[in-house]
């Protein structure tokens, strides 16, 4: 699916209209106020800060503890403790972190 905003750019403007092509080729118009324009790569930067985050605590004994990671997280990359969770979650779905002792990971 193209979208594409060719009256506005994303001003939010009430008149702004967005068209949108679908893989059929079929074109529809949308008119409304936009009001985020976000980055479909927000997530996978945050996600590859937490990272790095627990890389440069993990080598203080038993690794990168949960709390300070997430505190960390929070004032630095301006995400919630629960995002930095999720964040974390899947990192380690990907295997690249693992939990060395309890609450404490490690890159791999």
């Amino acid at each position: 699916m193209d979208i594409q905003d060719p009256y506005n750019m994303g001003t939010g403007d009430p008149e702004s209209t967005i068209g949108v092509t679908f893989p059929s080729g079929h074109r529809e118009y949308i008119s409304g106020v936009i009001t985020d324009i976000g980055s479909m790569g927000d997530d996978t930067d945050s996600t590859q800060t937490v990272k790095d985050l627990i890389r440069v605590q993990e080598d203080a004994g038993d690794g990168a503890f949960i709390e300070s990671v997430t505190h960390r997280a929070e004032e630095s990359l301006g995400i919630t403790r629960t995002e930095a969770l999720d964040r974390i979650e899947d990192l380690q779905a990907k295997g690249e972190i693992y939990e060395a002792n309890e609450d404490h990971y490690r890159t791999t």
